[in-house]
């Protein structure tokens, strides 16, 4: 799957995240909520983590919504690069 900078997605309990590409080419999802400050990031096997712990659901079990996440969302998160980046697993 490739996920793509700024892209919202929603994870299996209805939570909405946006991805960030840094420049080592690493994706990092951030929570469009204001009252959560957790990073999402995958291991090598494509398995969801957050904070760091695993979770149930692997980038299979994220759903594309169609929309973008707003500039001012996304512009106060440093490193981070216009790109894609292509998750395998």
């Amino acid at each position: 799957m490739d996920l793509k900078e700024r892209t919202v997605y929603q994870l299996p309990n209805g939570r909405e995240v946006f991805v960030r590409i840094t420049k080592d080419d690493k994706a990092i999802l951030y929570s469009l909520s204001a009252a959560e400050s957790a990073q999402y990031t995958f291991d090598t096997e494509g398995r969801l983590l957050v904070d760091g712990e695993l979770t149930p659901w692997d980038l299979d079990d994220l759903s594309d919504t169609g929309r973008t996440a707003p500039p001012e969302v996304t512009g106060v998160l440093a490193g981070a690069t216009d790109t894609k980046r292509k998750i395998e697993h």
